[in-house]
């Protein structure tokens, strides 16, 4: 069985991957693994398995087909009928954060515009939500990093999704984190990237991911955080037919 662990880029992905090894005793996938990864202390924290005797697409088939469970990472769309687990970020700071991944490790130098209207894999933020929050509700939780990354993670509503009981609390802090490898983990404070947002770009931010980000309970376009309760979906603004994302991002990044 597989369960995808899916977000934007620069979302928590990292962290909810800890959190599965640390709580959970559970390591993950990857769908970009690397032809020659190797192992260090960060993948073990993370808890991070590989599949080297296989193609992907072999790999993907006989994890649906399997009784166990296989959880793996992605930052684009997955089958409706594969269950997932999806982390959403205020997007000021996704948005913030992965323009300096961009930078540090893909050498792409974009705006914060060109991010905020989609012209970098895996598109829009706004419309990359759209597509999971409209998921089936019987098979996707939501779940926003700045609960991830609070002093509780929601262990019991993640175990309680994946049939899998909690072993420990979560005792990693970012600062662990952060001391593997700084350049990946800069800082797990959403502030910089709402300030930032907020004082260059607030007028094409809130026009593109306005109406995502109220429906999430991000609301307050000052930079403050509104009080935000965990996401049930569906969302009342979230899209059941995905098409028009996964055509919009054919056209975009292949060329289709």
């Amino acid at each position: 069985m597989i369960v995808w662990v899916a977000s934007y880029p620069r979302s928590g992905n990292h962290l909810f991957r800890t959190v599965l090894k640390r709580s959970f005793d559970l390591g993950s996938y990857t769908a970009y693994q690397p032809a020659n990864g190797k192992a260090g202390k960060l993948t073990e924290v993370v808890g991070e398995l590989r599949f080297d005797e296989e193609t992907f697409d072999d790999f993907l088939e006989k994890a649906r087909a399997s009784p166990d469970l296989f959880l793996i990472k992605t930052h684009d769309f997955v089958p409706e009928t594969d269950s997932c687990i999806y982390i959403v970020r205020d997007a000021r700071a996704s948005l913030f954060s992965y323009r300096r991944f961009l930078a540090d490790f893909e050498e792409q130098q974009l705006s914060f515009d060109d991010l905020i209207v989609g012209k970098a894999w895996p598109g829009a933020w706004q419309d990359h939500v759209k597509a999971f929050v409209g998921r089936d509700p019987m098979n996707t939780l939501v779940l926003r990093y700045e609960e991830l990354a609070s002093n509780a993670p929601p262990l019991e509503r993640i175990g309680a999704f994946l049939r899998v009981a909690p072993v420990r609390p979560f005792d990693v802090s970012f600062s662990d984190l952060r001391a593997l490898n700084e350049r990946l983990f800069r800082t797990g404070d959403n502030g910089a990237g709402i300030a930032s947002i907020e004082r260059h770009h607030h007028e094409t931010f809130w026009a593109h991911c306005g109406e995502m980000m109220r429906a999430l309970g991000y609301r307050d376009k000052d930079g403050g955080m509104t009080l935000q309760q965990p996401i049930t979906l569906p969302l009342p603004t979230a899209q059941r037919d995905n098409g028009p994302y996964l055509r919009g991002l054919a056209r975009r990044f292949t060329g289709l």
